[in-house]
């Protein structure tokens, strides 16, 4: 049985019997009760006076544990129960590997998500050559229909400096098209260098052509190769 019922169950049991033995004491007491019962002969085993006062004593224990039984768990063993104590917050999706090319190009991979009802969006690498960055991407349609999603025209990119770039107007490695049930990938370079000191971007489709569900698909603060 839970702890919590067990605890409210024998203090309303401690309460009903401190409230019975409390009142057969005033009752005798007033001379309305039932006769005590005498041992051999001798003055009653306990006095009225005695029967109130522990019948004041079981009826206070039992609604102290009544209490403590309906408070919440958080305050009677200090912590909530199915939730880990100290659990280190979930990462966004950080960056895990950078690699700089023999000709200087940079490239971090890792793994940056961002969905619109069943359609997602992810970004596995980004590389970064002559200022210029291209991004690997991932589309995972699980919606039951096929989905657009069209660069450039359709396609946004914006630092943590304020600068917003667009998918450049030459593209060879975006296949626009995902199928029901299909993951496409592919590539999409930005349409110029990066600003100075940018170190994260928020990528965009500005809308998921056929999905149900209206709005854009974005993923955010997807790191860039330093």
């Amino acid at each position: 049985m839970d702890a919590q019922l067990v605890r409210i169950v024998i203090g309303a049991a401690l309460v009903l019997i401190g409230g019975a033995v409390m009142q057969g004491g005033v009752l005798r007491k007033l001379g309305w009760g039932p006769v005590s019962v005498v041992i051999h002969g001798n003055r009653p085993a306990r006095t009225p006076r005695s029967a109130v006062a522990v019948g004041v004593l079981l009826t206070v224990i039992g609604m102290a544990v009544v209490v403590t039984g309906f408070l919440p768990a958080a305050m009677t063993t200090g912590s909530v129960p199915g939730t880990p104590e100290a659990a280190p917050p979930a990462a966004s999706s950080p960056p895990r590997t950078s690699a700089v090319s023999p000709g200087g190009a940079r490239s971090v991979r890792g793994r940056w998500e961002g969905s619109l009802g069943a359609v997602k969006l992810a970004v596995t690498q980004v590389d970064a050559a002559n200022g210029l960055v291209t991004l690997h991407l991932e589309a995972v349609n699980n919606s039951p229909v096929t989905v657009m999603l069209i660069a450039p025209g359709n396609f946004t990119a914006t630092d943590d400096r304020g600068t917003t770039y667009h998918a450049a107007a030459i593209l060879t490695g975006w296949p626009y098209l995902v199928q029901s049930g299909q993951t496409a990938k592919g590539t999409i370079k930005l349409d110029m260098p990066l600003t100075a000191g940018a170190t994260s971007l928020s990528v965009s489709f500005d809308s998921v052509i056929g999905s149900p569900v209206y709005g854009p698909l974005t993923v955010e603060d997807v790191g860039l190769p330093r």
